[in-house]
């Protein structure tokens, strides 16, 4: 099985050199640590692509433990705000599902996969998303990939295409992310 690992990433804080995952064969370096809305990112290109002009993207998304309400963010809380931004989009959501975590199976692990079209672009984006709890945190691992085509309908061709050739590896390697604690 292929595994996704994160090396030298004992803290958010300082530089994000030396920084990097291995995910279906590539080396993903860390390319930019950001704030987001309850949580930090931390994303990551292959080898050493422009992150700007790169078809793949791995995003680790941390998360605090509750919201700016006091709220608790759950992973079954964010895959369900995951799958309503998708649909809000526009996106094609295909067969999202959850499965009980090996580590605490009074917990699930849950799965979102989706694709978003840009016409206006000659493009669209294939979202493989997991999302977990590690410690006490919530943590989404999203992978995109970019397809090209010339109109909407050829561009959710490709889509459905390169899922029906790529979904089993990838998904299989998403399936045994592990995830080091956020410190």
């Amino acid at each position: 099985m292929l595994c996704l690992l994160l090396t030298a990433l004992p803290s958010f804080a300082g530089t994000t050199s030396n920084r990097s995952i291995q995910f279906m064969g590539q080396v993903y370096n860390l390319n930019k640590l950001e704030k987001i809305n309850n949580g930090d990112a931390l994303y990551f290109s292959p080898g050493q692509q422009n992150p700007d002009q790169s078809v793949d993207e791995i995003i680790v998304n941390f998360y605090e433990r509750q919201d700016k309400n006091g709220n608790s963010i759950t992973p079954e809380g964010l895959s369900n705000a995951m799958l309503a931004q998708a649909k809000e989009e526009g996106a094609t959501v295909i067969m999202p599902f959850k499965v009980p975590d090996p580590a605490d199976r009074s917990r699930f692990i849950y799965y979102v996969t989706d694709y978003l079209v840009y016409p206006q672009d000659g493009n669209g984006d294939i979202w493989l998303s997991k999302v977990l709890q590690s410690g006490d945190r919530t943590v989404g691992i999203l992978y995109k990939h970019q397809v090209d085509g010339k109109n909407a309908s050829t561009i959710g061709d490709n889509a459905m295409a390169w899922l029906k050739q790529n979904y089993k590896d990838y998904s299989s390697a998403l399936e045994t992310l592990a995830i080091p604690g956020r410190s």
